[in-house]
């Protein structure tokens, strides 16, 4: 099995959908890709993904009611009761929610998590607790290693321990940009240097990153977004774009609201910006070199 991080650390670039679109796509397979068995874990408090899958992708709309939320009854579970990443994180039994996709499940955020995480500084790592959040997630893959071959984390916008022990376990991290200022100089070099400081601390290799994508930009790059593209390329370390082509703010690489069919997203109507979703999921299957699929 392998483990994908989607990490920023400026809300709103794009993160989630990218990590719910990239689930959504390999669990169903895409052109001549054969579907992959994916494990999805939310470990953003916002929840966002978490409602996404829970509220339009459930198996039995019935059990979603108003209040029944944050978090329903798992369905597979005999008491009503519900799970979550915080469960994982306490070391308990846990079980993942299905969603009307086959090969899809999920572990939500019950929206406590921070609790958890414990928010810290940049100088200020606290590494016995991140060490132990690092533990946790670590057990969680060897506990579903043979029954996926992919997981995909949500990890939250900021620096928390959920946040540094998902890439702390990940193959691969993705990190999605937009070109604004605070993102190309502020937020772009704080997750790269995550990743470094990460990887140095708590793996014995390096991650096998795969890249940085651009989002929710103009259709051609106005002035402002031609000089943060150039400040991006200029990064120290940085690492390269998955692909040329960025998806533009009039077909932006998010859910700009929900369609009749909740599995089937808006972009989706639109062939050219579809071809250029397919072609980033193309390109990050192919990344995962995933020898077997059951």
């Amino acid at each position: 099995m392998k483990v994908i991080a989607v990490a920023a650390r400026k809300g709103g670039v794009g993160k989630t959908f990218s990590a719910t679109t990239l689930a959504v796509h390999l669990a169903r397979g895409i052109d001549n890709l054969p579907p992959l068995r994916v494990l999805y874990v939310d470990g953003d408090s916002q929840q966002n993904s978490t409602y996404y899958f829970l509220k339009y992708l459930a198996p039995e709309t019935k059990y979603q009611t108003a209040e029944q939320w944050p978090l329903p009854s798992n369905p597979l579970c005999e008491h009503g009761g519900t799970y979550s990443i915080s469960d994982i994180f306490a070391g308990q039994d846990f079980i993942e929610y299905p969603t009307i996709i086959e090969n899809l499940n999920v572990v939500p955020s019950d929206g406590g998590i921070d609790t958890f995480n414990g928010m810290f500084k940049a100088d200020e790592i606290a590494e016995e607790p991140l060490t132990a959040v690092i533990h946790q997630f670590r057990g969680l893959v060897r506990l579903v290693e043979q029954d996926y071959d992919v997981m995909i984390i949500d990890t939250p916008p900021s620096r928390t321990y959920a946040a540094h022990a998902a890439i702390a376990i990940a193959d691969q991290v993705i990190v999605p940009v937009n070109l604004d200022i605070w993102n190309v100089e502020q937020g772009v070099p704080a997750v790269l240097g995550d990743i470094q400081n990460i990887a140095r601390q708590y793996r014995n290799e390096d991650h096998d990153f795969v890249g940085l994508f651009l989002n929710k930009v103009s259709k051609r790059f106005n002035k402002k977004e031609s000089t943060c593209y150039d400040l991006l390329k200029g990064i120290p370390g940085a690492a390269p774009l998955i692909q040329e082509e960025a998806f533009t703010k009039r077909t932006a690489f998010e859910l700009e609201s929900l369609p009749d069919d909740p599995e089937n997203f808006e972009y989706m109507r639109q062939p050219d910006t579809f071809k250029m979703v397919k072609d980033f999921v193309a390109k990050i299957y192919h990344k995962l070199d995933i020898q077997e699929v059951v």
